[in-house]
């Protein structure tokens, strides 16, 4: 709808493709770091001992930070997911008795489906050996 200034000439809302594909952007970072954020709450939470949070300060004086990178560490390997530069990347890291010998990149979608299994399966194991112990007593 136009709008009409104090003179009396319309102003029209053209709005340029770049300047909505920035303000995309700028919202999409925003939201990266926030999910960030809630995973590492998430994982740190239910697994603790396996889980390493990287934190960055916003400047240099800053107090704020954010998180920079999760490493989630399990038996063949390190499932880590970064934020540079405002660009997710994701890697795994396969191990073999403790050394990295390889890392694959991967999709962030493809790392979160990753982890979802491999978490499932140690709950799966964990479920199993508690049964075994419990069966036994």
């Amino acid at each position: 709808m136009p709008i009409r200034t104090a003179t009396g000439a319309f102003l029209t809302a053209v709005i340029d493709p770049f300047d909505l594909d920035a303000a995309m952007l700028r919202k999409s970072a925003a939201d990266i770091e926030a999910l960030m954020s809630a995973l590492a709450a998430r994982l740190e939470g239910a697994l603790p001992a396996r889980v390493k949070i990287g934190w960055k300060r916003e400047s240099l004086f800053s107090v704020r930070r954010r998180v920079s990178s999760i490493a989630l560490d399990l038996e063949d390997g390190v499932y880590e997911i970064s934020v540079v530069r405002g660009d997710v990347r994701a890697t795994l890291a396969k191990k073999v008795r403790g050394v990295a010998i390889s890392t694959k990149a991967l999709a962030p979608t493809e790392w979160l489906a990753q982890v979802r299994d491999h978490v499932t399966a140690l709950a799966d194991h964990a479920g199993r050996a508690s049964d075994s112990l419990h069966d036994f007593l």
